[in-house]
This record gives C-alpha cells, structure tokens and sequence, in this order.
C-alpha cells in the first residue's frame, strides 16, 4: 500500500451541542480577586516597581452587579513616582488580563493609591 500524495483530508469535527445545552463556567468571586491582585503584581513589575513587602500587597475588592464586575484595587507606590500614569497602567493591565484568563467580558477596574512609601536606596560606602 503506497501513502496518499498530497495534504491530508481534514478530520471530522464533531457536531457541538448549542451552549445552552454544554453549561456554563462560573468563576468564583474569590478567584477573580486573586487573579486582580497578581495582575496588579505584574503590572507593577513590568514598569519597574515591585512592591517591598507583603505588608503592602496590592488588594483587590470585587463587586459584582449581575453581569457587570468591578475591581477595586488599593496599593502603595514609591514616593516619588508618576501616580495617575502608573494607576492608569496598572488599570488597563489588570483588565486585559481579566479578560485573557476569565470570561469577564469589560470588568471596571480602579485604583487607589492608599500609601505612598520611601523609595529604596542602597547604601554608597
């Protein structure tokens, strides 16, 4: 028996029941505010601003009003640092990421900065 020539025929695709019938995914509250808090950990690494301790943690609170999802995210920043420009960023990071990882389709993500901490510096001998 000698092998086909050319592209392969697709394979089936099996027939799908309509989404009402497959169910649905439900992503529970305390998930989706600690996935907020980490994305908010990343967003802050990506611009150069890990945060110090677990004392200033970024914290997220979830509000949930049927199909809509509100992220409040409180944090400290290093004194001194651009805060409308890093609240911003951080804003619009942690909502794409929402919406990469969960199905929250337009979450209204804000930022409140609670602290404003001494920035580091290493000691010059």
């Amino acid at each position: 028996m000698k092998p086909p020539r050319g592209p392969l025929p697709p394979a089936p695709t099996p027939a799908l029941p309509a989404a009402r019938e497959r169910g649905a995914l439900s992503i529970a509250p305390r998930v989706l505010t600690r996935l907020s808090e980490h994305a908010c950990v990343e967003a802050l690494d990506s611009v150069g601003l890990s945060q110090p301790a677990d004392a200033h943690r970024p914290r997220a609170r979830l509000t949930t009003r049927g199909r809509r999802h509100g992220i409040q995210l409180r944090l400290a920043l290093p004194y001194p640092v651009p805060i409308g420009k890093t609240s911003t960023q951080v804003a619009q990071y942690v909502r794409a990421r929402l919406q990469a990882l969960t199905p929250v389709a337009d979450p209204r993500v804000t930022v409140e900065v609670d602290q404003l901490l001494p920035q580091l510096t290493q000691e010059q001998p």
